[in-house]
């Protein structure tokens, strides 16, 4: 019997094993992101700029943030500047103790007003940026009159260095830009010089004898002022010949005259004030560091700002 022929236009089926032979595991790790390396890449970029961006927000605040770090740290900044307010408060009381002491050999103040004086205080605890660290030259042939005046400015953060006569007030000038120069008016062995640029004037006669002397003739005693100044008002005019741009410019005068005798009743037109008065040598020291150092208490951006105004 023999085998049987397919079917006319029938295409015979045939099987077909196909083996797919497994793929072998690989030994490499999969690509991907490694996030402890990631995390660490980010730490130390963050190290690096967080200082930075702290130091841009402290420079462009630093009016906030001298008044914050001052209050902090009790009055102390950088530098080692400090405001010791209560020292100075014990000076200016043991200051108005001195007015009922009169008769005692003690050279004191006509006036004094202890409320003013301690606004002085008040004020420079809230300017203080602009007090630390500033030049202040004071020029008395007696220096140990001003205790506790000297000690104050100091209680402030001021750099406040004594000079004798005019010819050390000058050789101090010539080292260091002084930021202000308090300085009386009587000195004994100071020489005198006419008065050009610094012209001085007396609405009144400092005492009965220099009256007597001029037959109450003021104009005289101006004439001969002019001439032969007394050492304050003729360092005046010494220090605004040798340093014109520090000292020469009458509108922004940067000396104070603090005299026993010729306090209210004169005037010059290279000093701030003629003062008598230590409430009013404090105040007059405050107002003047805050003007002439007002840039310590704004930030660089509103400097800019001022400057481009």
């Amino acid at each position: 019997m023999g085998l049987a022929e397919p079917e006319s236009g029938t295409v015979p089926q045939r099987r077909v094993d196909v083996f797919v032979q497994p793929a072998k595991a690989s030994d490499s790790k999969p690509e991907g992101v490694d996030i402890p390396a990631a995390l660490s890449s980010i730490a130390e970029l963050l190290k690096a700029i967080v200082p930075v961006a702290i130091l841009i927000l402290i420079v462009w605040n630093w009016a906030f943030f001298a008044t914050w770090l001052n209050s902090i740290t009790h009055g102390e900044l950088p530098g080692g500047w400090k405001f010791d307010r209560a020292a100075a408060a014990e000076k200016l009381a043991e200051l108005d103790k001195q007015r009922g002491l009169q008769g005692q050999g003690l050279q004191v103040h006509r006036e004094f007003d202890f409320r003013f004086a301690n606004g002085a205080l008040v004020r420079a605890e809230r300017v203080y940026p602009a007090l630390a660290g500033a030049r202040v030259l004071w020029v008395d042939g007696r220096p140990s009159n001003n205790r506790l005046e000297e000690g104050i400015l100091r209680d402030m953060g001021i750099d406040l260095q004594i000079a004798l006569n005019t010819g050390e007030a000058i050789n101090l000038a010539r080292k260091y830009d002084f930021d202000l120069v308090i300085s009386n008016l009587i000195r004994e062995h100071d020489t005198s010089v006419p008065l050009d640029r610094c012209g001085a004037f007396y609405f009144a006669f400092p005492n009965e004898e220099l009256s007597q002397k001029f037959a109450n003739d003021l104009g005289r005693f101006n004439a001969q002022t002019k001439e032969s100044p007394p050492a304050g008002f003729a360092m005046a005019e010494k220090f605004a010949q040798e340093f014109p741009n520090r000292f020469g410019d009458t509108q922004l005068p940067r000396i104070i005259f603090y005299t026993a005798s010729s306090g209210g009743i004169a005037t010059s037109r290279c000093g701030r004030i003629v003062t008598n008065r230590p409430d009013v040598l404090l105040q007059s020291v405050v107002s003047a560091l805050e003007e002439f150092r007002w840039d310590r208490l704004v930030s660089p951006k509103s400097q800019k700002s001022a400057a481009a105004q």
